[in-house]
């Protein structure tokens, strides 16, 4: 099976969720559509992170796209997840946790 993987990187703030919301919808589609499977990397750190994990989720659930999945990436356990750990499971396929971040000390 052919993977295609996706990062998103933007800036912590956005001006325009509306527009946001949209234009990720789309690319989302468009790339579920084209692409025998499709891997989604989000990270949790402002409202573009959960602008696009929403976006992904959504695409998933309400359009039906089972060729895609939705995959949190954190560099380090986070009082959010450990505190909310089933919301998280519930939300993202995967979670990924950096092991060699996680040991390191949080300032590297």
């Amino acid at each position: 099976m052919e993977k295609f993987t996706v990062c998103f990187f933007w800036h912590r703030q956005i001006e325009d969720k509306i527009v946001l919301n949209k234009s990720l919808r789309e690319e989302i589609l468009k790339l579920a559509k084209s692409k025998e499977y499709v891997e989604f990397l989000v990270g949790r750190n402002g409202e573009f992170d959960e602008t696009s994990a929403l976006s992904v989720f959504n695409v998933k659930k309400y359009d039906n796209c089972e060729n895609i999945s939705l995959n949190l990436v954190l560099p380090y356990m986070t009082a959010e997840y450990r505190n909310n750990k089933e919301l998280f499971h519930k939300l993202y396929d995967n979670i990924e946790i950096s092991e060699k971040a996680s040991n390191s000390h949080f300032k590297y």
